[in-house]
């Protein structure tokens, strides 16, 4: 599996938000083989409650609250959401064997969003009962957290550019592998002219990150007195999350997808016949994993 393509977001808020980001899997963790994916699925709620520690300075007893609503959220997707994941991987796979247009990639993506909406409604009164509920004199130790969650991807911006490009260019490459199979000459040049023409937004998501980390942290300080402002902050991040963009990155964000749709367009018009037949079935053995996992198969 992929794992340098998403970084978490902001640490206090994080891993109840992180559900939305993690559970909504959907057709952007496809690049995995299908053991790989089911069985890190299977173990994900225990994963999370693992690394909550590691994201939020809680009392045990929000502790033991929040692992509870991770199990409780976690059934609800396993076996609510992934049979709906399941029907449009079924009919992904249609739409490729007849050839893809860019309504279809419109509606992919429409798809992936109202999966993570209806996950951010389900999560959204947990994450009000933890945030109105910080302890604060925990506050010192969540800014320590903040700091060493931030690590990570402040030393991966650091790195040269080089560097950096070489790693998305190997990724796209995994990306596209896994659905066409081998590729040509050619589609690796069209992947390697996409890779160089979209942003590396590895920087510009860093700064936002810690601008929500900062509003965040005045927001906790604020105690009962900034609840309101919280209660607005959440339901932002959660259902409107790219009005918190800054433009730089907001820009970046929508030219980087423009880009993604042009580039599957591009190679979805040079598929041989061979690519377009893995393709399909590559896409159909994503739903038959999704309904595995949701007792359905």
């Amino acid at each position: 599996m992929t794992t340098r393509r998403n970084s978490a977001t902001e640490s206090g808020l994080n891993l109840i938000i992180r559900l939305a980001l993690i559970l909504a899997l959907g057709l952007a963790s496809a690049n995995c083989s299908g053991f790989v994916f089911k069985t890190f699925y299977r173990n994900l709620d225990t994963l999370i409650q693992s690394r909550m520690d590691s994201y939020l300075a809680m009392t045990d007893d929000q502790e033991e609250y929040i692992d509870s609503r991770i199990e409780h959220h976690y059934r609800w997707h396993r076996y609510g959401e992934l049979p709906r994941y399941a029907v449009v991987s079924q009919d992904l796979a249609t739409r490729i064997e007849r050839g893809l247009q860019k309504s279809d990639l419109e509606y992919i993506y429409g798809q992936m969003r109202q999966s993570r909406i209806r996950l951010a409604q389900r999560i959204y009164p947990d994450a009000s009962r933890f945030l109105k509920g910080f302890d604060s004199s925990l506050i010192g130790r969540q800014q320590e957290l903040i700091s060493e969650y931030n690590k990570e991807l402040a030393e991966e911006v650091s790195r040269p550019a080089s560097e950096r490009f070489q790693d998305r260019l190997e990724s796209n490459l995994e990306f596209f592998e896994f659905f066409l199979g081998n590729l040509s000459d050619s589609q690796r040049k069209r992947i390697q002219r996409y890779t160089t023409q979209s942003t590396d937004t590895a920087g510009l998501y860093l700064a936002y990150r810690r601008m929500n980390q900062t509003r965040l942290m005045s927001l906790l300080k604020k105690g009962a007195g900034g609840h309101d402002e919280l209660d607005t902050f959440l339901k932002q991040y959660l259902f409107s999350w790219e009005s918190l963009y800054p433009a730089t990155y907001r820009n970046a964000v929508y030219r980087n997808r423009s880009l993604f749709y042009d580039t599957v367009l591009d190679l979805d018009s040079s598929m041989t016949a061979e690519q377009r037949k893995h393709a399909a079935s590559q896409v159909r053995e994503l739903a038959t994993n999704f309904l595995e996992l949701a007792g359905k198969k």
